[in-house]
C-alpha cells in the first residue's frame, strides 16, 4: 500500500508524463492498426517529426503560461487535437451521424483552444488532472503493449498453419471491388424527370460485359440504412430505424467483411466508415494516393485536414483522392485476394462543377446543403421546392453535371481493374439510393419512389449472371456476391424497398 501510496503520489504532483505518452501511444497505437508492410525508418521519422513538435509547443505554452503543470494540460490538448483528428471526427460522426466540414472542426478546436488557455492562465497549479491523465495514458499504453504482445506471439506461433491454409482456401478467389456511388439514380428517372439520356454510359458497361440491373431498387432510401443492411445481408428491424449509433456499430462489425476476411481476404477501406480494424484509407488529396505508415500517421493529424481543404473545396478534392487512392490498390501485387470498399460521395451534394466536370465558383457558392434539400429527402414530403423555379432548376442541372463527372471517373475505374488487377474480379457497381432531387410539380407519390430506384451493375468474371435478375435490391446482391466468390449458400430474401421486416 506504501509503495502504490508513494507512486501516486509522484505521478500526481512530480512527474507531468502525459504529453509525451500521448506521442508515445499514438505512434504505437496506430503502428498496430495499421497491420501492412512498413519500412522501419518510417516509423523513426513519424517519432522525431511529433517529438519534436512537442518541444517546439512547450517552448512557446511555457512562455504564456508559467506554471509548468497548468502549461501541461494545454499542451496535451493541443497534442491530443492535433494527433488525433481524425478519431475526434469519427467518434462524432459515430455518436451523432453528423459528419462535420473540416473548416467548422478546426475553428471548433481553435476555440476550445483558447478557451482552456484563459482558463488555465487564471488557475491556480491544479494536480489532479496531472495524476488522471498520466494514470490512464500508461493503462492504455499497457493494453496496447499486451495486444502489440499477444498478437506477435500468436502470429509466430501460428505462421506456418496460416500460410499453408490460406494457400489452399485464397488460391482461386476472386479480387472483389464494391465500388459505391451515394445517390446515383437509375436511367428510367433520368430520362423522366432530368431529360438526361444517360444510356451511353450503361452500353459502355454493357461492351465490358456487365449486368446491368435494369429495374434496380434500394431497400432505403438512406446511406447509413442501406450500407449497414446490405453489409449485414438483412432488414433492419422496426426498433432499429432511428439509432444511428447501432447503425455505425452493424457498419463497423458488419458479416460480410468479417465472412471474407475469414477465408484469407485482404479488406481495404476506401469508405466513410470504420470498419472493424481496417480504418478508412479513404484519400482525402490528390498526390497523397501511396499508402505506407508514414501517410496514415499523417492522415490521423489536423494537419492533414488542413492541407484538404483547397479552394475547389473538400468534396472535390476527397472524391478525387478515393479514386486515385484505388487506382493504387488495383496495382497493388497481393498474394492474398482483396475486398476494397470504394465510396465515393458523388454525385451527391455539395455540388461544385461545371458541364465540363471542372471545379466552378460560382457552382460551389450556391450550394445546396442537406437542409437546404431536406424537404426532398423527408420520408413523407409535401413541400418537394427549394422555394423557386430558379433553384429547382439550378440542382437538376448541377446534378446532372455531377453524374457525367462519376461515369467518367467509374469507367477510368473500372478499366483500370480490368487492365492491371493480377486475379479476376468481381466488381460491384452500385449507389446506395436515388437522386432525391425531385421538386414539384412531382407528386408525393413519385418523389418517393424515386428515392428508391438505383443504379446497379455487376461484373462476374466466368460471365455467368443466371443467379441475378431485374429487380435485385442491395441486401441480395451481396448474398449473391458471397455466394458467387466464396461458395456461401445464401438463399435471397424477399426484396422489399421502403419498409423492414422483423
Amino acid at each position: 500500500m506504501i509503495f502504490f501510496y508513494k507512486l501516486t503520489k509522484i505521478l500526481k504532483e512530480k512527474y507531468i508524463l502525459h504529453p509525451y505518452l500521448i506521442i508515445i501511444y499514438f505512434l504505437l497505437h496506430y503502428f498496430i492498426s495499421f497491420n501492412e508492410p512498413f519500412r522501419w525508418y518510417e516509423l523513426f521519422e513519424a517519432i522525431i517529426i511529433v517529438f519534436f513538435i512537442n518541444l517546439i509547443l512547450k517552448f512557446f505554452i511555457q512562455k504564456i503560461i508559467s506554471d509548468t503543470f497548468n502549461a501541461s494540460y494545454l499542451i496535451s490538448f493541443i497534442i491530443i487535437s492535433f494527433l488525433f483528428y481524425d478519431d475526434i471526427r469519427q467518434m462524432t460522426t459515430f455518436l451523432f451521424a453528423f459528419q462535420t466540414r473540416n473548416r467548422n472542426f478546426l475553428l471548433f478546436l481553435l476555440f476550445s483552444t483558447i478557451l482552456l488557455l484563459m482558463y488555465l492562465k487564471r488557475s491556480k497549479r491544479l494536480y489532479q488532472p496531472n495524476l488522471f491523465l498520466n494514470l490512464l495514458l500508461i493503462v492504455y499504453l499497457l493494453i496496447d503493449i499486451s495486444s502489440l504482445l499477444i498478437s506477435m506471439t500468436e502470429v509466430k506461433s501460428n505462421l506456418q498453419v496460416i500460410i499453408s491454409k490460406n494457400e489452399v482456401k485464397t488460391a482461386n478467389l476472386p479480387d472483389i471491388y464494391l465500388l459505391l456511388i451515394d445517390g446515383y439514380g437509375s436511367n428510367q428517372n433520368f430520362k423522366k424527370y432530368y431529360h438526361f439520356n444517360n444510356y451511353k454510359f450503361t452500353n459502355s458497361l454493357n461492351n465490358l460485359n456487365f449486368k446491368i440491373i435494369k429495374n434496380a431498387k434500394s431497400n432505403y432510401f438512406y446511406t447509413i440504412l442501406t450500407i449497414s443492411s446490405a453489409l449485414n445481408l438483412r432488414y433492419h428491424s422496426n426498433e432499429q430505424q432511428e439509432i444511428h449509433s447501432e447503425f455505425m456499430e452493424l457498419i463497423r462489425n458488419n458479416i460480410f467483411t468479417q465472412t471474407l476476411e475469414e477465408r484469407g481476404y485482404q479488406i481495404n477501406n476506401l469508405s466513410l466508415f470504420p470498419i472493424k480494424h481496417h480504418d478508412t484509407k479513404y484519400g482525402l488529396k490528390v498526390w497523397i494516393n501511396k499508402i505506407n505508415l508514414r501517410f496514415y500517421y499523417f492522415s490521423k493529424t489536423s494537419l492533414f485536414a488542413f492541407f484538404t481543404m483547397r479552394e475547389e473545396g473538400e468534396g472535390f478534392s476527397r472524391e478525387l483522392g478515393v479514386f486515385n487512392t484505388l487506382d493504387s490498390l488495383i496495382k497493388i501485387k497481393n498474394q492474398k485476394p482483396k475486398f476494397v470498399y470504394a465510396h465515393s460521395l458523388l454525385p451527391h451534394i455539395p455540388f461544385y462543377l461545371n458541364d465540363l466536370g471542372k471545379y466552378n465558383k460560382e457552382v460551389g457558392h450556391r450550394n445546396f446543403s442537406i437542409s437546404d434539400i431536406g424537404n426532398l429527402m423527408d420520408k413523407d414530403p409535401y413541400n418537394n421546392t427549394l422555394g423557386s423555379s430558379e433553384a429547382d432548376s439550378l440542382l437538376k442541372i448541377d446534378y446532372i453535371n455531377h453524374i457525367k463527372f462519376t461515369n467518367k471517373k467509374c469507367l477510368e475505374a473500372i478499366s483500370n481493374i480490368l487492365k492491371y488487377n493480377k486475379r479476376p474480379p468481381i466488381i460491384i457497381l452500385m449507389s446506395d439510393h436515388g437522386s432525391r432531387m425531385l421538386t414539384n410539380p412531382i407528386s408525393n407519390a413519385e418523389a418517393v419512389k424515386e428515392r428508391y430506384d438505383n443504379m446497379c451493375a455487376i461484373y462476374y468474371p466466368d460471365k455467368d449472371y443466371s443467379k441475378l435478375y431485374d429487380s435485385i435490391t442491395p441486401i441480395n446482391v451481396m448474398r449473391q456476391v458471397l455466394n458467387k466468390s466464396i461458395g456461401t449458400k445464401y438463399p435471397n430474401l424477399k426484396d422489399i424497398s421502403g419498409l423492414v421486416i422483423e
